[in-house]
């Protein structure tokens, strides 16, 4: 899936994005809109991953902002 951000008010000009995730994988973790290749689940009721998206400025501030995404097996 591709994940998007949104900077409504940009807090500075130049901004870097690193991605994580407790599992799973991104194609390129430091874009501002990665691919995100969820991981297989072997579990009935599928599991939570949490991504993580870290963006700092410039001067080295940062901003941290977490989401769960459900992952399940689609039968296939």
């Amino acid at each position: 899936m591709q994940l998007r951000t949104n900077l409504a008010q940009p807090v500075c000009g130049t901004v870097r994005f690193r991605w994580s995730a407790t599992k799973g994988s991104f194609l390129d973790p430091t874009a501002s809109e990665p691919i995100y290749y969820a991981p297989p689940t072997y579990f009935a009721c599928g599991e939570d991953v949490w991504v993580t998206l870290v963006l700092t400025c410039a001067d080295g501030v940062q901003y941290t902002d977490q989401m769960c995404i459900h992952v399940a097996d689609n039968g296939l």
